[in-house]
């Protein structure tokens, strides 16, 4: 039939010709955006009535490990709790970012046989913007001391010490605000046992060519396991240079990943 008994006035030109525009009668067209507007309308009503008839499911049970909190929901019922019972006041399981490590000089003194790992760590940090606190983490780790002294190595007072091991942080209250672009020096030592775990600095073992088996400590910091062998920002944004020692008896080896700066003999009766 003609173009005029299927309602369409179309012209071959407007078919094949890219500059041709195909037209349509003014009836035929508002029955087209008529119908057009009711599917959207539709689409529209059923997506709503869908969500509304189906809650997202949301984790129910007993909080994990490091599970932040939701921001937008409602507080906790009690607050996070220090182990001396004393309310933690850094919240997030993220740590702040006024604080950034520059330094790291470590010393880690194992056992092998006893298990026992003494260690002292000096941190050279820097203000990032004014602050009286300082956070970082430490994961099964005794403190035995700790100090902050500001750049002329002067010291100053550490007011409030806490310890959250369920976010595995340090919180650090000091009686002088922290000027911005100013570097200060934290120092701590402290002890910890090598566990037969892979994290950390931890116990595990080999066989040589004699089939004999051989202990050895090791590490494994990835991805966030370095705080169980130091206290430090254990957070990829966060990163700093290191200095390593590691104190041994002499028929031991170190091997690391870097090349050996000195080795210095000294007594070993306490080893």
């Amino acid at each position: 039939g003609s173009p005029n008994e299927s309602g369409w006035q179309v012209n071959k030109r407007a078919m094949y010709e890219p500059s041709a525009v195909m037209v349509c009668s003014q009836k035929k067209a508002c029955v087209v955006v008529t119908l057009c507007f009711f599917a959207i309308t539709g689409v529209a009503l059923i997506v709503a009535l869908t969500k509304s008839g189906c809650p997202e499911a949301q984790y129910t049970g007993e909080p994990l490990p490091g599970m932040m909190s939701d921001s937008t929901g409602p507080p906790p019922a009690t607050p996070p709790t220090a182990t001396n019972g004393v309310e933690f006041p850094w919240h997030d399981v993220r740590l702040p970012f006024h604080i950034r490590p520059l330094l790291y000089t470590i010393e880690l003194h194992p056992n092998l046989t006893t298990r026992f790992v003494k260690g002292t760590i000096i941190m050279k940090i820097t203000c990032i913007e004014e602050t009286t606190s300082i956070i970082i983490h430490g994961k099964d780790l005794n403190i035995s001391s700790y100090s902050l002294h500001n750049k002329y190595d002067q010291p100053i007072h550490v007011t409030s010490f806490l310890i959250y091991p369920h976010h595995e942080q340090m919180y650090f209250e000091v009686d002088a605000t922290l000027k911005r672009g100013s570097n200060y020096t934290l120092r701590m030592t402290y002890d910890t046992l090598l566990k037969e775990t892979l994290e950390g600095f931890y116990l595990s073992s080999y066989k040589d060519q004699n089939d004999e088996i051989r202990t050895i400590a090791t590490t494994h910091f990835e991805p966030t396991s370095a705080r169980s062998a130091f206290p430090c920002f254990d957070e990829p944004n966060m990163k700093a240079k290191f200095q390593l020692s590691i104190v041994r008896e002499p028929q031991h080896f170190t091997l690391s990943n870097m090349p050996l700066q000195t080795t210095t003999l000294q007594d070993n009766s306490d080893l």
